[in-house]
């Protein structure tokens, strides 16, 4: 290494990231050493860190369950 010369690793460190983007009902998912540059233009194309449909800890969730209020009479 040169002298004076910045390593492209220490200037764009690569993080461990998973995105996912729900086309058509269906998850997809990129996963992989990406920079901050990368990442930034996975999100303004409509990627996201969260998994959609699960909570923080990936739990998938489930939707509210209606009560019924008929009653036969």
């Amino acid at each position: 290494m040169v002298p004076n010369e910045v390593c492209w690793e220490e200037e764009n460190p690569l993080n461990i990231t998973t995105l996912y983007k729900d086309v058509d009902r269906q998850i997809i998912t990129v996963c992989g050493h990406l920079s901050v540059d990368e990442i930034r233009n996975y999100k303004r194309n409509g990627w996201r860190n969260d998994r959609p449909g699960t909570n923080k800890n990936g739990i998938p969730i489930q939707p509210t369950r209606r009560k019924s209020h008929e009653k036969n009479h």
